[in-house]
């Protein structure tokens, strides 16, 4: 095949000689892992590192090469807690030696545990004993199922006695011990002292009677047996309390009738905790009724009877006094007139202003009871002011309770109003015009320019919604230079690259000055020459198609220059065509006879081109070395470096 390929190469040598180079390159012989092992065998480990004896795996002659006989599941200890299983006892493992991880299921059965599948007896309980002391715990059964007559006693153990434990320090030993068990085979006094012992109750359990209170180590002193009683723990638990009548009660009270029989909150009575229970407090003189003419003392509050009710008889004296008469008392002549003609008697002893004034004197009428005369209005201060009478009159009270109203003219309206125009005689509310009260009596608000449609070729200004014209009503005339701004015209628009200005565009923009709003006003947007139809012999430049633009919103004649190129001669497109199919022809013939000179293949080509390669660098390096002893010298920049050999030149050099 090489000498026919030699004298007339074709594709199908080219495919020979890469299949050549491949048997080449693993020495003809078949790896193990393209062998199919027969049955109870398996591929050994790397079994792609490992080579047939030929070009092709065969069983007899390769499996002890490339194969491993799988190793038995009888012949495996299954793990601990698991047990051979009898259906798979003659099932293979999946390689030469059986492992937890790849085996354990295909070869044994899981151990059923014991609390999952087994229930002890009541009087057993489950026990993980220890066959041998080296050996862990079991606790599981023999078999993938528990079974109660092979796994009882490995599972269950009997459960001890209560009657063989005995029941120390505050615990009492309980009736049924004899048929109660403990939690385990022994009992333990710390597991098991509730189940066969009750405890002695404490004396916080026991409910002491009415006339006793419970000790203050009631949470720590145990009763005789389990329950408390107040026939035996009595004495324990509880303290008989005192009676009422050994407390000694404060000042301002007194004991209660039969203090004898009534019982403190404690052994010993105390005023702070007992005062409620045994003491009664002794009755201000606030309740305390004083005959006619007499009346309580001014601290009665502070004032206490001798006995648990007030009476007549023995508290008069202490908690009333006798009434002044009102002769004694002065009237103030700013608040009230002349005193009465017949004098009553005041609330106490002594007559004073603020209690006896309205009992003594006949009040000043005030000047909020005067009706002000029109254009006139009530002072400030009219609540405090006081009219010369009983009774308010204009003839002699106006001046001092009234005043009168101030005029419109003498209020300044602020910026944003304008004096009404018909306020000459009108009267703000108060003596002085204020805002709050009289702008919109005085003033009218003023318009603001958003009011006013402003010309055609004029626009409201920047500020015009808070920009107020000169009167009520916006004018044209007066109100325009105020409020609107004059349109800048078209004729002032720059208009931005791939624009160009319309041929009539309307005259004003949209604001005073031309912007990026008005670029589709005042401008036309050039097209693409992708959109351009070329005349004949002519065809569109591809390259440039879509990104030159036209010189107007639509290509006309004169854009012919710029997007369209003229046809050329379809021979010269004919010459172009059959010129880049010989070049790939004469490459493909160089690449044939390069593999024919170097048939050891790319591989062995660059090799051996390397091994020449080191082979020159070596002698030029020993020939600067003895230059370098004979001169001298050191001054290598002069040394030129051995030139490389192209990898097609014609090195024969076997690695």
């Amino acid at each position: 095949m090489g000498e026919v390929c030699h004298a007339h190469p074709n594709l199908r040598c080219l495919v020979w000689l890469g299949l050549t180079l491949l048997h080449a390159s693993r020495g003809n012989r078949a790896g193990c892992d393209t062998m199919f092992c027969p049955v109870n065998w398996t591929q050994k480990l790397r079994a792609s590192n490992i080579t047939c004896n030929g070009t092709s795996c065969y069983d007899p002659l390769d499996r002890l090469t490339c194969c491993e006989e799988r190793a038995m599941c009888s012949s495996w200890p299954c793990p601990q807690n698991w047990t051979l299983d009898p259906a798979t006892r003659d099932a293979r493992c999946l390689r030469k030696n059986c492992t937890f991880d790849a085996d354990v299921k295909r070869c044994c059965d899981k151990r059923e545990e014991c609390a999952a599948g087994l229930h002890c007896p009541p009087h057993m309980v489950y026990f993980p004993r220890q066959v041998e002391e080296a050996q862990p715990p079991i606790t599981f059964c023999a078999t993938p199922q528990c079974n109660m007559d092979t796994d009882l006693n490995t599972c269950c153990g009997s459960r001890a006695v209560c009657d063989t434990m005995p029941c120390t320090g505050n615990y009492l030993k309980k009736s049924n011990t004899d048929v109660v068990f403990c939690l385990g085979e022994h009992c333990d006094p710390l597991i098991d002292a509730d189940t066969c012992c009750d405890q002695r109750a404490l004396c916080n359990t026991l409910f002491c009677p009415g006339n006793y209170t419970a000790k203050p180590d009631v949470g720590t002193t145990r009763c005789a047996t389990s329950i408390c009683s107040n026939i035996t723990d009595l004495e324990t638990c509880c303290d008989e309390l005192s009676s009422c009548a050994t407390l000694q009660c404060p000042e301002k009270y007194i004991l209660k009738l039969g203090a004898n029989q009534r019982r403190c909150a404690g052994v010993n009575c105390s005023a702070d905790l007992d005062l409620d229970q045994c003491c009664n407090e002794r009755p201000s003189c606030m309740s305390m009724q004083c005959p006619e003419g007499w009346a309580l003392r001014l601290n009665a509050k502070l004032i206490s009877c001798a006995e648990a009710v007030c009476l007549l008889s023995n508290d008069q004296e202490t908690c009333c006094e006798e009434r002044g008469n009102c002769t004694s008392f002065h009237c103030s002549p700013a608040l009230y007139k002349l005193p009465k003609p017949i004098a009553p008697l005041c609330a106490q002893a002594e007559c004073a202003l603020e209690r006896d004034a309205d009992t003594c004197c006949d009040v000043r009428a005030s000047c909020t009871e005067l009706d002000c005369p029109e254009e006139h209005v009530h002072r400030p201060n009219a609540a405090k002011a006081m009219c010369a009478l009983a009774s308010c009159d204009n003839q002699t009270d106006q001046d001092t309770c009234c005043e009168l109203r101030a005029l419109c003219g003498t209020f300044g309206c602020p910026p944003t109003h304008r004096p009404r125009s018909n306020v000459s005689g009108t009267r703000c509310m108060a003596a002085r015009c204020t805002l709050g009260s009289d702008l919109f009596t005085c003033c009218e608000a003023r318009a603001l320019c958003t009011a006013m449609s402003c010309p055609l070729d004029y626009i409201y200004k920047p500020f015009a919604q808070v920009t107020l014209c000169n009167a009520t009503r916006c004018v044209d005339d007066l109100d325009r230079d105020t409020c609107c701004d004059l349109r800048a015209n078209c004729s002032t628009m720059a208009c931005p690259d791939h624009y160009v200005k319309r041929q009539d565009p309307p005259a004003l923009c949209n604001s005073t000055i031309c912007g990026a709003s008005d670029v589709f006003l005042c401008c036309a947007q050039r097209v693409k020459c992708a959109t351009m139809a070329c005349p004949a012999n002519t065809f569109k430049r591809k390259s440039i198609s879509y990104t030159t633009w036209c010189a107007g919103p639509v290509c006309a004649q004169e854009d012919v220059a710029y997007c369209c190129d003229k046809r050329g001669d379809m021979l010269m497109v004919i010459l172009g065509i059959a010129g880049w199919v010989l070049a790939f022809m004469m490459l493909l013939v160089i690449v044939v006879f390069w593999y024919y000179e170097h048939p050891e293949g790319v591989i062995g080509a660059t090799r051996a081109w390397y091994a020449d390669y080191q082979k020159r660098k070596q002698a030029r390096i020993r020939k600067v070395r003895r230059k370098v002893q004979t001169t001298g010298t050191n001054d290598l920049r002069q040394t030129a470096t051995a030139p490389r050999p192209r990898p097609g030149s014609r090195a024969k050099m076997v690695i």
